[in-house]
């Protein structure tokens, strides 16, 4: 299954990416705490599981993102 064109640094900006991926668990009001504060566990872990492949994935277009981005996004699942 391939990410949406927001999560692929091959078809959008790595910024582009990157400012969606933190928008997604990071910060007040973020995807990943909504999930979780109603209760959708099982959703919130899908979307964790997502962010953090996209994050450390090397695509096919041999793009990465930026290590303090990975950092940034990996930390925050582990406080």
């Amino acid at each position: 299954m391939k990410p949406s064109s927001e999560l692929d640094p091959c078809l959008s900006s790595k910024e582009k990416v990157t400012k969606r991926l933190k928008s997604l668990v990071l910060g007040e009001g973020n995807r990943l705490n909504e999930l979780l504060r109603r209760g959708y566990i099982n959703e919130a872990a899908q979307l964790a599981m997502t962010v953090l492949k996209t994050a450390n994935a090397k695509t096919d277009c041999g793009e990465t993102l930026n290590q303090l981005v990975k950092t940034l996004v990996s930390v925050d699942f582990h406080e």
